[in-house]
């Protein structure tokens, strides 16, 4: 009996797994695609309708596997089957929010703290927020899934063990909020809610790797890989900023030198860069006008839409763009990338993005280009990433369960 239950909940996973990369998908479909008979798959999927996990919709659209004509009752999870709650932990930022199993987005907060390393106010801070959301939503721990929390690298350092940490923060929230919590890096995070509630909608146009670029102080970024449709992506992290790239563990290439991407393409980078420009010059529009208003340029730069971009300005984009174009160019020759999504809040800028596009243009061939995009997750729905990760381990976690 133990066996069979066994081979059950692994089928329920694998199935679940399954669902969760496409929009819509039917009985044979993930009969033929996960190597199951016909009567073992309507078994499972009986049992996750009665638990209210997934839902039948009918009449739509012809696939690849119907015949022309045929309709076919379709399959899908139910987005509010049960919610989760997502936290981005960036520095002295802490993000909150509140979303269903497809990234939908309910509730969100944003706290400050003078020093989000202090575990006890940052426990206290997470606590308080999910407490809020709650109650303003009228839903309580049985209408949650799970919480995933998601860390900037930047919070890492020798005298932080992460399991250690995990630990912790998951016995306090496990006590104080009854809700099942999940951890992972931001990076990873973020590339999860790009699969899961942005990219993949489709198993026949699902990418098998592509790299998630997050450009923030420095340039994180993450190698999604998806070898089978049933199986998690597989994460393997990339210093992208200092043109080192590492998978499997292994040294692929070292093409560091004096400068780095880093240097030329991180924030922080075009940001200094930008203000090297302007340091002896105080004539053009741009000083100008944020002169008055006691802003930082670069941030002017960099962040209003409204500012159109000079020519020395422009300049520092179409230097980071170049950077970024070696970057690009290298990470799809070595590891075979089928996309690269980049993410950040300078891309929120349509000026920056367009000149971005246009910059990579000219530096990249046309093969090329069509492999770049630039990530749908805004800055101020960064938990997101970690609403992906509650999704991911929850489902397992919840499958283990029933």
């Amino acid at each position: 009996m133990k066996l069979v239950l066994n081979g059950k909940i692994k089928s329920k996973s694998q199935i679940l797994n399954l669902m969760r990369s496409n929009s819509r998908i039917s009985r044979v479909e993930i009969a033929s695609l996960l190597g199951l008979t016909r009567s073992a798959v309507t078994m499972v999927i009986k049992d996750l309708i009665a638990q209210g996990v997934v839902r039948e919709i009918e009449n739509q659209p012809l696939d690849f596997f119907n015949k022309r004509g045929q309709n076919r009752i379709y399959l899908e999870i139910c987005p509010n089957f049960k919610f989760v709650f997502g936290v981005s932990i960036q520095k002295n930022i802490i993000s909150i929010g509140l979303s269903n199993l497809i990234g939908k987005v309910l509730s969100k907060r944003y706290f400050e703290l003078e020093d989000s390393k202090n575990i006890t106010n940052l426990l206290r801070t997470i606590i308080a927020g999910c407490g809020k959301i709650l109650d303003e939503d009228c839903l309580d721990s049985n209408n949650i899934l799970a919480i995933g929390i998601c860390f900037d690298n930047s919070f890492f350092n020798e005298d932080v063990d992460e399991n250690d940490l995990y630990c912790e923060m998951s016995n306090v929230l496990q006590k104080e909020l009854k809700i099942f919590a999940c951890f992972d890096k931001l990076i990873n995070g973020l590339t999860i809610a790009e699969a899961y509630f942005y990219h993949v909608h489709d198993i026949f146009c699902a990418p098998g790797k592509f790299i998630y670029i997050h450009l923030a102080d420095e340039i994180l970024s993450s190698l999604a890989i998806k070898i089978h449709p049933w199986e998690e992506y597989v994460l393997s992290e990339l210093n992208f900023g200092k043109m080192r790239y590492v998978f499997k563990n292994k040294s692929i290439v070292d093409l560091r030198q004096a400068d780095s991407i880093n240097d030329h393409s991180s924030i922080n980078g075009i940001k200094k860069n930008i203000d090297k420009i302007y340091c002896n010059s105080k004539e053009t529009n741009i000083c100008e006008l944020f002169q008055k208003k006691n802003l930082p340029l670069s941030d002017a730069v960099l962040f209003n839409p409204s500012i159109n971009l000079d020519s020395a300005s422009l300049s520092v984009i179409q230097d980071a763009c170049q950077w970024l174009g070696v970057g690009i160019y290298n990470s799809i020759n070595l590891l075979n990338a089928e996309k690269v999504v980049f993410s950040g809040r300078v891309f929120e800028n349509p000026n920056i993005s367009e000149n971005f596009r246009n910059e990579l243009q000219k530096i990249l061939p046309k093969n090329f280009i069509t492999k770049v995009d630039i990530s749908g997750i805004k800055t101020k729905n960064i938990f997101l990433s970690g609403c992906a990760i509650a999704v991911r381990d929850g489902l397992a976690q919840f499958v283990d369960m029933i």
